[in-house]
């Protein structure tokens, strides 16, 4: 029976294999005493690599205490004894954003499993180039033109600005209406999340004193629940409008039928953060803060619908940390968003 017992550190563990088992609830698979790689993802679940010559799914997830969760990825063989153990040797590692990506010793493909263990990319590479995927990627300050700017504001006890305005939503509710069952919620965060990838500086995020820039970033908002009291809700990013409706709707019913538990993550800032305001049509807005952290993580509010002059408008709120970015860019993303609610049916196909 397989154990994991902690070596060094919280973080770093060892899985001891001795043979087969069982797991209750699932089918049968074997372990062996071989172990490729291991990673760790943010919420401290440990994901274990296994060489094996049994065409079962060779990633193994435990939780910080050793419990099993999970298991998944794909292998070359598919009855066991067609190939050696060896050549399935896999190496894994997670990043940021809690993906993992997998390469097979002999397969020269790369291929990326979101934290439910989803196959949503894959790469022909060579596994080598598999931690050069993940590597932080941080900007030249020494070359970056806002340098004295971001200087200038990063200490600032309050270094946020917010920017209120209205957006016509009008051509996005008449294009969901001939989608029936569509989400208008999810809709216009999809936009704003899709318009937030685009513009680079809502990829910035402070790191110590330097700029990390994430390649992508997810969406995480706040969802009401029956009692009136709310909970957040987080889910992934995909330039496909189908894709990531379905992914969102589904990470919106696992909140609603679970416990409601508010659960932020603090050390997930590969995301912007959003709420949704539908009782007032605000015309101005500012976000609790906790100082002394390094939050830079932008945060969108959305209000009530209004009419006007036969339009629908929605207020429409954007607070950023200014060492990061200024009014310019703030500007483009809002021309980007608008440019998107012109003409939905481009976006959303």
């Amino acid at each position: 029976m397989p154990r994991v017992k902690p070596v060094a550190s919280r973080t770093s563990w060892v899985l001891i294999s001795s043979g087969k088992r069982e797991l209750h609830g699932t089918s049968p698979w074997h372990l062996f005493d071989f172990l490729c790689k291991a990673a760790v993802n943010t919420k401290q679940e440990i994901h274990v690599a296994v060489s094996t010559n049994s065409p079962t799914k060779p990633i193994l997830v435990f939780s910080e205490t050793g419990k099993f969760l999970r298991h998944f990825g794909d292998r070359l063989v598919t009855k066991p004894g067609r190939l050696p153990r060896s050549v399935n040797q896999v190496v894994i590692i997670c990043d940021s954003q809690d993906n993992l990506y997998g390469a097979l010793r002999s397969w020269p493909l790369i291929r990326k499993y979101s934290f439910g263990g989803i196959p949503i990319a894959e790469q022909p590479t060579h596994r080598s180039r598999l931690q050069s995927l993940t590597m932080p990627r941080y900007l030249d300050l020494e070359t970056w033109p806002r340098r004295q700017v971001f200087e200038f504001y990063l200490p600032f006890d309050k270094p946020y600005f917010n920017v209120c305005t209205r957006l016509d939503v009008t051509n996005l509710l008449n294009e969901l209406r001939k989608r029936k069952g569509t989400s208008v919620s999810l809709s216009y965060h999809y936009l704003s999340l899709r318009a937030a990838n685009e513009i680079e500086p809502f990829r910035y995020r402070l790191r110590q004193g330097k700029v990390l820039v994430h390649d992508v970033i997810n969406g995480g908002t706040t969802l009401m629940l029956p009692n009136e009291t709310f909970t957040l809700v987080y889910f992934d990013y995909h330039e496909d409008f189908t894709e990531f409706m379905e992914g969102a709707t589904r990470a919106v019913e696992e909140v609603l039928t679970g416990d409601g538990a508010f659960r932020p993550r603090h050390e997930d800032d590969a995301r912007i953060h959003c709420t949704t305001l539908p009782w007032i049509s605000f015309t101005s807005f500012s976000h609790a803060r906790r100082w002394g952290r390094e939050d830079s993580v932008p945060k969108i509010s959305f209000g009530k619908f209004m009419k006007e002059n036969e339009r629908t408008l929605m207020p429409f709120s954007v607070e950023v940390h200014h060492s990061l970015m200024d009014g310019l860019h703030v500007g483009r993303y809002i021309a980007r968003i608008e440019e998107m609610l012109a003409h939905p049916e481009t976006w959303l196909d």
